[in-house]
């Protein structure tokens, strides 16, 4: 009797932690997370401030993160030969990554590495958004804030921007969310409303 009670006393403790466990809603009904990320570019090897001024859409390599539709992008410039480094524009990511070579023909490769760019890597659709001019890191009003960044001090392509680093350099570009919205499924007013842009050609590179 004291082992039948024992047991049913176990079942008990297991069916209500069962009954507290918290559910999670079905994958579909889950709520989209936004994030932000930094990606790197060298201009020894790409135009990166010509590409974004000139193309709408290109492709970036991912490295190690896990960018996906809808999140949003600091493109960042690595020292030039003047010194300069910094944000030169924004962008936001289209589709999912997929793996795939880049574009031995891009005009704006300043130093083509054949082999590299053939090589089958995660890349990943981005929109560009253009600023009016770079956030340069040599400026004492933004110096600090850029400073914060990990892209600043990090080697690699791609790197964790956080949500108040974002909107504080959004506030320094003068720009807000609205040039950031694309082919996405949202939810407003507790519907699912597809977005829908022009899809124009694009170019990409790694």
């Amino acid at each position: 009797q004291l082992d039948k009670a024992f047991h049913q006393r176990e079942g008990d403790w297991s069916n209500k932690g069962n009954r507290n466990r918290r559910k999670l809603p079905p994958k579909e009904n889950r709520k989209k997370v936004t994030q932000y990320w930094a990606l790197n570019g060298n201009p020894k090897y790409y135009d990166i401030v010509g590409a974004i001024n000139n193309l709408d859409r290109d492709w970036w390599l991912t490295g190690n993160s896990n960018i996906k539709s809808g999140d949003r992008l600091v493109f960042w410039q690595s020292k030039d030969a003047k010194g300069k480094r910094g944000v030169v524009g924004f962008g936001v990511a289209i589709g999912n990554p997929v793996k795939k070579s880049g574009d031995i023909d891009n005009s704006y490769w300043t130093k083509r590495h054949e082999k590299k760019i053939k090589e089958k890597k995660k890349r990943i659709q981005v929109r560009y958004i253009k600023i009016q001019k770079p956030i340069w890191e040599d400026s004492k009003r933004n110096k600090a804030l850029l400073n914060s960044l990990t892209v600043c001090g990090g080697q690699g392509t791609s790197f964790h921007v956080t949500e108040e680093q974002w909107e504080k350099l959004l506030k320094i570009a003068k720009i807000d969310e609205r040039p950031f919205e694309t082919e996405e499924v949202r939810i407003e007013g507790g519907e699912v409303a597809k977005l829908i842009s022009i899809d124009n050609a694009s170019i990409e590179h790694s």
